[in-house]
């Protein structure tokens, strides 16, 4: 289980998921901006990052293997600030898993979600707004490109 070390007092924690097919960077994703970093046998990753004094962000990288409904979403649906939908921009297989993530995610829950494209150390793909017809989003979806490995573009 994932143990992080933090002061008794009164402290907020918020949770985001990172969801994405077999293959995607939810690891190098999640090392990128958090310290403390355990990976699971169950393809999980549980990361955590320290905003201030009182505030802490839970990343949770949850991988599917294509079978979305193995995993208890309900459970981290509860507490979920939001889900980052990543996958590997140039291979078409990982954009059409993330698109039935998408969709199943955007049908069961009702948070936000971030469709990250994830351009690794290849140069950034033209502008997105010739691809968006391709991805249904909703007013809360957003899509935007990254690099998993790199710090300020995670976090960005």
């Amino acid at each position: 289980m994932f143990e992080a070390t933090y002061p008794k007092e009164k402290r907020r924690i918020g949770e985001i998921a990172i969801v994405g097919p077999k293959g995607s960077a939810k690891q190098p994703f999640i090392q990128s901006i958090c310290q403390d970093v355990v990976i699971t046998d169950q393809d999980i990753i549980f990361g955590s990052l320290k905003i201030s004094g009182d505030l802490f962000l839970f990343l949770y990288g949850i991988g599917t293997n294509g079978r979305a409904y193995d995993f208890a979403w309900d459970l981290v649906a509860q507490k979920i600030l939001g889900y980052i939908v990543l996958f590997d921009w140039y291979d078409e297989q990982s954009f059409k898993r993330s698109k039935q993530l998408l969709d199943f995610l955007t049908f069961r829950f009702d948070a936000p979600v971030i469709i990250a494209a994830d351009v690794r150390d290849r140069p950034y793909p033209v502008n997105e707004k010739i691809y968006r017809p391709n991805i249904s989003l909703t007013a809360k979806d957003r899509l935007t490109f990254c690099r998993s490995d790199d710090t300020k573009s995670t976090k960005r």
